[in-house]
Parts: structure tokens; sequence; C-alpha cells
């Protein structure tokens, strides 16, 4: 058949494209049909990414696009998770925790976005310790920046970051880890209608899997934009088709039926989930929902019980070719050209005939079954998940189905699906004069209802069905109106009505079966926590209102010692939640923001040691390793030094920091008594170092390289350079010309060497002698950073 010129149709490239993305979808399209035409002159719009809003103000029935307003409800990471939860949270209400129907909405794993669950995540994960964590962006893709947390205190504390709950027994295939990539086509919100592409992939990682191998990527991850990277792997990108997958969980002795009937479930669940929110979104961008579809590159992990779960949604999911051929990359490239070509014949884009229409019910209800049916013959290799026969099933979990969702589903089903009843939710009434009005329990708001709002409401509170509340409503219309909206027009109105109060929160669909509600109790806000502890002159009074900070510090609260005998004047720390992370103040002095939990334990002696000396007192907040008869002092404790670590973990000597001199006579000088410090590691401070008769202290100088001796004395300058930064007057505040006297006469009469740690066993050899043996049995064990890090958590 000839295409007269006036039928050719023009379609636009769009976004942040690569040839890949393109190449499939223009061999989809008819060449008969369609031109490429640009921006300004199309009928359909492939784009890349996401188009602006004024793009949506243009699709209609005619003119496609590839794309609908709101789906970030599923396509960034952190939405997705507050998408389901909020479904969740719903049919908690209305069934209760225990029941089926909120039991099949555990397919996600607990995401806390950046910053808001900070908090949430630090306290759970003190609660299930053995629990580990993966570190996403919240919007990116292609694997990028996602690492395995080993403590998940270390968590970024700012957006755009969150944390997802790492499941930590995967389903394996030939020994490594694998997910699923699902391709979902969202062909209709108006009404709803999904499919899922028959074929697709099991993406494996490149190395086995190994959950205490939690710093290796390839063994970890199974993103191709990664493994790719692999140089090492002989396959470093391998695609499984879902057939050959199938195949082969039988050949294992699996039901490979039952987890696709499980894995449909949870993709018809989650679609729904995000229904109203990409309806409220197209309203606002005046677009018309019969012009946008979506396709949707969806990730589900099997745990090695074969339950699936969804790991997140992928917009514009990837159409170039990551494997070799020999891995499966010709399988990929047959499997996503006839993927795109199946999706364009179900939106219809090489279709020319337009949709109809009508002005009745039964017209709509027409036009929406064979609409439907259209596209299921045109479907080729997708298989329509929603709706199906079983649509009386799936109607309870929308926040309230509209009217062409149950002319589908009556058609579908072949008679008349079960009408919804409605309850309220979070809704007070307010009737004043003959007005009503509705207060929102949750957002504070009044809401003023006109005549035909406020009928539709007090008859949908007294149980009267949708339908049954539009011939109402449409009978007393006839009486006051002769030219009154049609019933058609009336039944839309009291439908949408209705579903835009469910999904603003202010009533919900009532219960369709008998359950006892038991809605969870609230988490309890715990009381402050405090506690007294021993450290230098003035003492400390630490408060604090998070039980991971307790948790954190414990190390470095057992090292102090609780002093039941607070001074006078003790130094007030309050760690407190901040908005990001925590912050912390010093006698109500903010210090520190926006703080992880993982930098706690070693800002927090660095700020002690500089303020609990007496304003008589100047500070060396230095390293002090303890030996039976000399104390050596290092001049860079805080400095990541590797030989400090070694030679203080192998021979068990002391290891404390701080020490403080009286400004007016230096040589009396008192041990803080914090932990010793060297990088991420912490020592718990040696006993007995209070009398000055014991601080005859040699000042060391550690690098790591050096020519000459591996102990030589150096210039008292040399020694001064190296601690002043270390040095400070009560509160941190910059010693004075006098103080500064003071300490160089201090450390002149000091024994100042440098040592050459080029050669460990050497060094230690060397710095043993000089520190007159080895260590008295006394000397208290060493607290290492792995165990610092990690307690509570």
């Amino acid at each position: 058949m000839t295409v007269s010129k006036s039928e050719i149709r023009r379609y636009w490239l769009g976004g942040k494209r690569k040839a890949e993305q393109d190449l499939f979808f223009q061999q989809a399209l008819k060449p008969s049909l369609w031109q490429q035409g640009d921006q300004q002159d199309w009928d359909t719009c492939w784009f890349t990414g996401m188009p602006a809003p004024e793009v949506f103000r243009r699709a209609s029935p005619a003119r496609k696009i590839n794309h609908i307003p709101g789906n970030s409800a599923l396509t960034i990471k952190s939405s997705l998770y507050r998408t389901v939860s909020s479904l969740r949270e719903r049919l908690v209400e209305q069934y209760g925790t225990a029941s089926a129907e909120v039991a099949r909405l555990g397919f996600l794993p607990r995401v806390y976005s950046m910053p808001e669950d900070y908090h949430q995540l630090q306290e759970d994960a003190l609660d299930d310790p053995s629990r580990h964590w993966i570190l996403k962006p919240a919007n990116a893709s292609r694997g990028r920046g996602i690492r395995v947390l080993t403590d998940v205190a270390t968590a970024p504390v700012d957006a755009p970051w969150m944390v997802q709950q790492y499941l930590e027994k995967p389903h394996t295939m030939h020994k490594r880890k694998y997910v699923l990539r699902l391709y979902v086509l969202i062909a209709s919100i108006e009404p709803l209608r999904v499919y899922l592409y028959r074929q697709g992939f099991a993406k494996l990682a490149s190395e086995p899997y190994d959950v205490n191998d939690a710093d290796n990527v390839y063994s970890q991850l199974t993103n191709p934009d990664i493994n790719a990277l692999n140089s090492e792997a002989q396959a470093p990108v391998e695609f499984v088709d879902l057939e050959r997958y199938r195949l082969w969980l039988r050949e294992e002795g699996h039901d490979d039926e039952k987890l696709f009937e499980h894995i449909h479930d949870l993709i018809t669940l989650t679609m729904i989930a995000s229904l109203e929110l990409m309806r409220k979104r197209s309203a606002e961008c005046k677009a018309d929902p019969r012009g946008c579809y979506e396709l949707l590159g969806l990730d589900c992990l099997v745990d090695a019980e074969l339950k699936p779960w969804i790991l997140e949604c992928n917009l514009s999911p990837s159409l170039g070719i990551c494997a070799a051929p020999e891995d499966g990359g010709e399988i990929e490239e047959q499997i996503k050209s006839a993927l795109v070509a199946d999706m364009t014949s179900i939106v219809g884009l090489n279709l020319t005939q337009s949709p109809g229409t009508g002005n009745t019910i039964e017209d709509l209800a027409t036009q929406i079954a064979a609409q439907a049916q259209q596209e299921l013959e045109q479907a080729g290799g997708f298989q329509r998940l929603y709706p199906n026969a079983d649509a009386d099933d799936y109607l309870p979990f929308f926040a309230m189905p509209r009217l062409t969702d149950i002319l589908l589903a009556d058609a579908v089903k072949g008679s008349a699906v079960k009408r919804p009843t409605l309850q309220r939710r979070f809704a007070t009434d307010l009737v004043t004069e003959e007005k009503l009005a509705l207060y929102h329990e949750k957002t504070g708001q009044l809401i003023n209802m006109n005549d035909s709002a406020a009928f539709i409401w007090l008859m949908a509170m007294e149980g009267i069905e949708p339908d049954a509340i539009a011939e109402q409503l449409f009978a007393a219309s006839r009486d006051t109106q002769s030219n009154g909206p049609d019933l058609l027009s009336v039944r839309k109105d009291v439908w949408d009505s209705l579903a835009d109060w469910a999904h603003r929160g202010l009533l919900m669909q009532a219960a369709t079966s008998n359950h006892s509600v038991a809605i969870s109790a609230s988490r309890e806000v715990p009381a402050p926590l405090h506690t007294s502890l021993a450290c230098g002159a003035r003492g400390v009074r630490l408060q604090t209102d998070s039980r991971p900070v307790m948790a954190r510090l414990e190390p470095l609260i057992e090292a102090l010692g609780c002093d039941q005998a607070v001074p006078l004047n003790p130094l007030h720390v309050e760690i407190l939640r901040d908005t990001s992370g925590f912050a912390l103040a010093i006698d109500g002095e903010l210090m520190a923001t926006r703080l992880p939990l993982s930098e706690l334990a070693l800002r927090l002696p660095v700020l002690l040691a500089r303020h609990t000396a007496s304003s008589d007192q100047l500070v060396l907040d230095a390293g002090l390793l303890v030996a039976p008869s000399t104390v050596m002092m290092f001049a860079r404790p805080e400095g990541n030094d590797e030989f400090i670590c070694h030679f203080t973990e192998k021979h068990e000597y002391g290891f404390s920091r701080g020490l403080s001199l009286d400004r007016e006579k230096p040589s009396s000088a008192q041990v803080i008594g914090l932990p010793g410090q060297s990088g991420n590691h912490l020592f718990k401070p040696s006993p007995g170092l209070t009398s000055p008769e014991q601080i005859s202290a040699i000042v060391v100088l550690v690098t790591s390289k050096q020519t000459g001796p591996i102990l030589q004395p150096i210039p008292v300058t040399d020694a001064l350079e190296a601690l002043l930064p270390a040095c400070s007057l009560a509160a941190g505040h910059a010693l004075t010309g006098t103080d500064f006297t003071a300490l160089a006469a201090w450390v002149s009469e000091r024994e100042c060497y440098a040592l050459n740690v080029a050669d460990y066993a050497a060094a230690e050899e060397v710095l043993i002698e000089k520190l007159g043996g080895q260590p008295a049995d006394s000397a208290l064990s060493i607290q290492h950073n792995e165990e610092v890090s990690t307690h509570g958590q």
C-alpha cells in the first residue's frame, strides 16, 4: 500500500544519546511511515534520559513519547523504596502487619536516604551488627559509585547517597553472583497496562562470590561496566538469556515457574505503587497520559532461598551490546532488537488508525477493551502482567482505582470486578454553615469542599460505592440543571475525586477481608545518655541522644574509665544528631558539625586533648610510648604512621596520648590519659603515669625513609617544628611568645632523635634498646581500629 505524503510522520531522537540507544528504535519504525524530524517537528519522541515538562505537553494519543512524567518514583533508587514503603504502610493500616497482603510487599531491601535517614541507619545497624550494607548514589547508573560498606558508620552523611541493606546470600550461577535484567513496559497509566518481556538476561559477576571479600567489586557487583575492567577474568562480561537461565534452574532441580510467578507479582505491585504519583505528575505537566509509555530495565536479585528482590528500576535501559559474542553478545543483540520492535508494535507506532471515541459509559468501556486487545495481539515477546484474570486480587493495592481501571478489569475478567468502598484515613470533618471542610491530620491543611465534592465525600463515608454515588449525583444535577453534565462525566468525576483524595491520604479503600489490624508500635525516642570520664585536669561530662554514639565510643569510655567524683567544673561534651550526621559541642560551643559516626572516636580525643587542660596549662597533643623505665614522645601521633601501629601492637607497649605542662613551671608535667592514636588506630592508654618524675620524655620524629643512621640526634629546632602543630593552650588557643620560650626550654632538656624506619626490624631493635627493654607485663592490651570501627555495628 502506498502511503500519501500527508501520512508521513516524523520521529525525534532526543536527550543525551549514544548511537546504540537509537539504532534498534530506528530499525523498528516502518520506513514507509516515518522520517527523521527534530525537536520542533515530531510525531513520536525517543528520548534518552528525561525530557523537560514542555515536551510532555505535546503528548497525545497520536503523538507518543517514551517516558511518563513522575517515573522518578521508580527510577530513583531512594524514591523506589519510598514508593513501595508508602503502599506497605497503607496496607498495614488496612489489613495489619501479619496479613498476606503486607507480606507480598517484602521484596525491596531496606533503603536509607542521606541525610534524612542517617540516624535511623545507625540505630538499625546497632540492633543488627551482623548485617552488611551497600552504598549507592541515589540517582546514578552503570554501577558508578557503588561499594559494599564494611563499616556502616563510614556512610556519607550528604545527598545524593543512599545505603541499602545488602543481601548477603545470593543465589549463584557457576559460583558467581548474578542479577536478572528484566524489561518492563508501562504501555499506559490511564488505565494501567503493564507488560514484561519474556526474554532478558542474567548478568554475572566476573569472579566467584565470597561474602567476606567485600572490597572485591568483581565478586560483589554484576554491573557490566564495572566487570568489563576485570583484566584477569576470562569472560569479564557474561550474559545468560532467560530461556537458558530457566532451563539451567530446572536442571538444578528448581521450580522456575514458581519463581517467575513471584517475579510477575512483585513487578505488578511495584507499578501499582507508583501509579498515582505518575498520574499526578502527568497532570502537573499537562501531559495527555494516552501519549506516554515507559520502558524500564528492572534489576532483580534472587537469593539463596530462590526469593526474588527488586534492586532498582532503570530509566532508558542500555540497548548497547555489552557482552562479547561468545559470552552471550549475539543473543543479547537479538533480544534487544526484538524487544524494541515489539515495544513499537504494542504502543502502535506503526499503525495508522486513530483511537475511537465515545460519550457513553458503554462507548468508553468498548474503546478501553478494544485498545487492550489490540495491544495484546501486537505484544510479540511481551507478556501482559496487568490487568489479568486476577485483577480482583490487585485492585485492593491501588490507592483507589479510577473508572478506566475498573472498566478494563471488567473487560479482562469478563464480568464486573468488585467495586471498592472507602474509609477515612487522615481526615477529620468540619461542618459549618452547611459547608464541609476536611482537616488533613498529617499535613495540617484545611481543605474546603464545594457542594459536589462534599456530596461525594459524605456518601463515600457512608460506605456507598462510587458508581452508586455517581448515579445519585447525576440524578440530583438533573433536578437542578436542565443542561447538566452527562452520566459518563459524572462517573469520571466521582472516581477521580475519590482517587485524588486517596492519593493525598485523606481516605483509603476498606479492607476486603476480615483481618485483625495490629499496627506496629513506633520506635520510642531514647532518653539522653550521659557518663562522666576521668580525663585531664577538669574531667569530662559526656552526653548524647544517640545509642550508636555510645556504642561507638565504648572503647574510649572504657579506656578513660568512668569517674563518679566529677570535678566542680567538668568539661561538658555534647554529641547531638545533626541534620547530616552529628554535631559536637564543648561547653556549649559548637566545635564540629556534619560528622559521620566513624569520625567521632577519632575526632573526640583530638578535642579532649586540647580542652581538658586548665587555663594554667600548656598542652602537647603527642603520643607517649610507655616502657618500664622510659616514656618516648612521638611528635606526630595523628599521622598515619604504620610503624607506630606495627611496633606497639607487636611488642605491647602502652601507648597514651596527651601531656600537659605547667605554664609557670614547664618541668612539671601531667599525662592527660587519652588513648594513643595513630592514623585510624586507637590504643588503650597506660596507667600510672601521673608523677612528673616519670616524664623524662624523649622526642622522636618518625619518618618513612631517610639516609643515615637508624636513630640519630636532631637539633631542638627540628623537634620544635614537629611538635608545634600539636601544642596549644587550654581550649586550643595558640601559644604566646612566653609559652613558646618555655616550651623550647623544656624540649632543649630532652633527648631528641629522628628514627629511620625504612628497615622495620632494625628500627624495632634500636627502639627497644633505647626504651630500656621489653614492656612490663602490666601494659594494657591494644584496642585495634577494627574493633573500634565495627563495635556495635
